[in-house]
């Protein structure tokens, strides 16, 4: 399963958003608030996932995810 992190009011996340939705794929979102941040950064950093701008898209690989390239 893909998993789009997003942030409110990111532009770039919307139209990531909306393209992903055109081509079909099936993801999640997550939006990072206040709550859960920490958690998210955690789950990115223990997967070797460094990158801080939004939209970040990964793949679930057993417990860990993998970062897909958006173009």
């Amino acid at each position: 399963m893909h998993i789009l992190i997003t942030t409110e009011n990111c532009p770039n996340c919307r139209k990531l958003r909306n393209k992903l939705n055109a081509t079909g794929l099936e993801f999640i979102e997550l939006k990072i608030e206040e709550n859960n941040a920490p958690a998210i950064i955690s789950k990115l950093r223990t997967s070797n996932i460094f990158k801080t701008e939004m939209p970040i898209l990964v793949k679930e690989m057993g417990d860990e995810w993998e970062e897909v390239e958006c173009k």
